[in-house]
């Protein structure tokens, strides 16, 4: 499962979805080892910053009010009425610095959120937090170490004897290590180590 924020929607959030998809200005966090792990890391970002997270598309149904995470104040809420695109947009735009280039947007206010409820003796909400800042940090991680693979023209990587060809993220060729063996995908030859 991935974490989709697609920047384009006219009132971004985020959604935890299958596969990669959106707009071409969509982020993707992921693949996510499980969907529990996905939800974290939603919560952990909704927790720093004030994205939507109503599912009703705005100017659809008509509410009463603003939706519950909007009335405790931890969410701008568009389906109410009272913030459009424009004052939206800076929103957005903080979560996509910190899904991409500034993690620590989150990880900051989730951090002491976690050490203040420690020390008001609030364990569980403590330990709650701490299990959303750990899948939001590994996510983090993960993803920037998957980008960095996926931006190598050609990786070869070599264990227990046995090369396994990466190119632009993507396994492309496995082969013993011995000295002239070729690398190949499904039996066939596809490049030779020693070049």
């Amino acid at each position: 499962v991935y974490v989709r924020l697609d920047p384009a929607e006219r009132f971004a959030r985020l959604k935890v979805v299958r596969g990669p998809g959106g707009s071409t200005q969509a982020i993707h966090l992921g693949p996510i080892s499980s969907r529990r792990v996905a939800h974290l890391v939603v919560e952990a970002v909704h927790s720093a910053l004030p994205l939507r997270q109503c599912t009703n598309l705005p100017g659809r149904s008509k509410r009463s009010g603003a939706c519950l995470p909007s009335q405790l104040g931890l969410a701008a809420c568009p389906c109410s009425g009272d913030i459009t695109p424009e004052m939206y947009r800076p929103v957005v735009d903080s979560a996509v610095d910190a899904l991409t280039a500034q993690p620590d947007a989150v990880i900051g206010p989730l951090t002491e959120r976690m050490m203040r409820l420690a020390g008001e003796e609030r364990f569980e909400e403590a330990a709650a937090a701490r299990d959303r800042l750990a899948a939001f940090e590994s996510t983090i991680e993960r993803q920037r170490l998957l980008d960095r693979l996926r931006g190598t023209e050609q990786l070869t990587v070599r264990e227990h004897g046995v090369s396994y060809l990466f190119e632009r993220g993507v396994l492309t060729a496995i082969g013993d290590d011995a000295p002239g063996d070729d690398l190949s995908v499904d039996g066939e030859a596809a490049l030779r180590l020693d070049g």
